[in-house]
């Protein structure tokens, strides 16, 4: 399994603890795709932002990659938590790897439909 289809699983898993480990120790994480730009240094602070941004019931927010090329995915945040599901973000992350980990990770709002 690929390490970005890890923290996708981690992430729908609301497993902060696992998505943490899909990062080196020095990683650096940053979402420009989200409402308010998230950029966090080290292993432990995405653990914690993630601690924090997982606080959901399972199944609330599911995330879905439709494109993996490389180090670079394109995936889209579904909501369930009224009728109809709503699609909350597209996004591209791109993945600098170091030793299998994820070393540098950028999320951009997608540029695809």
């Amino acid at each position: 399994m690929h390490i970005l289809e890890k923290y996708i699983a981690a992430l729908n898993n609301l497993d902060a603890d696992s998505l943490a480990q899909c990062f080196s120790e020095g990683a650096i994480f940053e979402d420009k795709a989200a409402p308010t730009v998230w950029r966090y240094e080290g292993r432990e602070n995405i653990r914690e932002i993630f601690k924090k941004a997982l606080n959901r019931k399972p199944g609330e927010m599911i995330a879905t990659i439709y494109s993996l090329e490389g180090n670079t995915m394109d995936y889209v945040c579904i909501s369930y938590k009224g009728t109809p599901k709503e699609i909350i973000s597209c996004c591209t992350g791109t993945a600098l790897l170091k030793n299998g980990l994820i070393d540098e990770y950028y999320v951009r709002k997608c540029e695809k439909k």
